[in-house]
């Protein structure tokens, strides 16, 4: 679709596209409530689509964008944890309640389940229209602004944030406590909690290297996007400024005097920001004090006795004090147990990503986990692309780093968008449609 104007022309029918495609990319990652499970109904549509449209064409993208490994990784990884892990539990009969292991399913399944039909359908569309790689790696940061501009929103208006709420309650089936949203819940998404910030936060700092080695605008935008984790994950935003860290170690390796001066600009843009961030949070004391405790707590780490005299709202020892740093016995660490302890019935509840893995398939489980994710992240380490070398470091430090504080893998903001630049890096790198910028 191309819009004309006497011989001008307006819109470009890949300008219409990006559109298109850059809410395609806001459902798929934020799954927005405005229906109950936007992301199936995607995921139906996309499958549909390709089966109807891409016959011929969808095994080819399977291959090259490295899905049929990852899914036989899964596959293999499930079979595991069914049948080595759970059935060992079934030996002792440390069986914990149903709706865990429907949890647990859910989790893990459901981001292959809607993301590898929706990535089919993503590179069968832009394998049809020819477009590079900054296409989809646009439309995923235009879905981030997008995201940005309702955390916005919700914040400076509490009638907007009012109606988000209302349609999450609604459609997601949550209900909020007053303390969370009166202090967080900033945004419109199916989840706002930590895994959002995670996802943001990889959106945000791909955008940060995106504008320092291509468009300056879109330092400007990383800024904007990072507004969200700001507003509802602090682990989001540490995160974010680790690509920051390694976009700069990037530009003195380079020693480019181009690059040095994007740099400069991105200084001026996050010194602006922070002081416009500042005043602008300063209007309600509740999120100001609750994102504070946070600065506090990264003072503490780095002071002697810190966190033991720290008060016991104070984050990072939150993590280690309310959460179960429990592990099973050496022979169960081992092999697993075929459940976690997130929500577990008759176990002291975890958040940490590592310990609930470990519970869940052991030791041996979590090497076959993290080693495909390993595996598929060094693909994208490997290439002569900078943007996705860039993303290939930078989500492997933020998946670990964020499996610390909660559960990385999942169908969340985060382990989606990592999925969706993981497939559509290496297709375009096996295609030789990569744009070397």
């Amino acid at each position: 679709m191309t819009v004309t104007f006497g011989e001008k022309t307006l819109v470009t029918k890949k300008k219409f596209d990006k559109v298109l495609w850059s809410l395609y990319m806001f459902v798929l990652i934020f799954a927005p409530p405005i229906i109950p499970y936007p992301q199936l109904v995607l995921m139906m549509v996309s499958l549909i689509l390709v089966i109807g449209q891409y016959r011929n064409l969808y095994k080819m993208v399977t291959v090259k964008s490295s899905m049929n490994i990852w899914l036989k990784g899964m596959v293999l990884w499930a079979m595991y944890v069914v049948v080595i892990s759970l059935g060992e539990s079934l030996l002792v009969g440390d069986i914990v309640d149903f709706p865990h292991y429907i949890h647990i399913f859910n989790r893990y399944g459901m981001l292959s389940i809607v993301g590898i039909p929706c990535c089919l359908f993503i590179l069968c569309e832009f394998q049809k229209h020819n477009y590079d790689i900054s296409f989809p790696i646009e439309c995923i940061i235009n879905a981030g602004i997008v995201e940005g501009i309702c955390s916005i929103a919700a914040f400076v208006s509490p009638e907007i944030k009012s109606v988000f709420i209302s349609m999450m309650e609604k459609f997601t089936g949550g209900t909020y406590s007053i303390w969370y949203t009166t202090v967080r819940s900033y945004g419109f998404a199916g989840t706002l909690v930590d895994t959002f910030g995670y996802g943001i936060a990889l959106i945000a700092g791909i955008c940060f290297f995106y504008g320092i080695i291509k468009k300056r605008k879109y330092i400007i935008y990383s800024f904007i996007i990072a507004i969200a984790t700001l507003l509802n994950s602090r682990t989001g935003v540490a995160i974010y400024f680790i690509s920051i860290g390694i976009s700069v170690l990037y530009v003195l390796k380079k020693c480019s005097l181009k690059y040095l001066k994007a740099i400069f600009v991105a200084v001026l843009v996050i010194g602006i920001g922070g002081f416009v961030a500042f005043q602008f949070l300063k209007t309600n004391e509740a999120t100001l004090g609750w994102v504070m405790k946070a600065v506090d707590s990264v003072t503490n780490l780095f002071e002697e006795n810190g966190l033991e005299n720290a008060d016991s709202a104070d984050p990072v020892k939150l993590l280690f004090t309310t959460q179960s740093l429990e592990l099973p016995s050496l022979f169960r660490m081992i092999v697993g147990t075929g459940h976690s302890l997130y929500q577990a019935q008759g176990y002291r509840h975890s958040d940490i990503g590592y310990i609930n893995e470990i519970w869940l398939c052991g030791i041996i489980g979590c090497l076959m986990l993290y080693g495909l994710l390993v595996f598929l992240m060094r693909k994208l380490i490997r290439s002569k692309n900078e943007i996705v070398r860039f993303s290939g470091i930078y989500m492997m430090l933020a998946y670990f780093i964020f499996n610390v504080k909660g559960i990385s893998l999942g169908y969340n903001p985060g382990a989606i968008t990592m999925l969706i630049m993981i497939f559509i890096s290496i297709y375009y790198e096996n295609t030789k449609t990569v744009v070397y910028i």
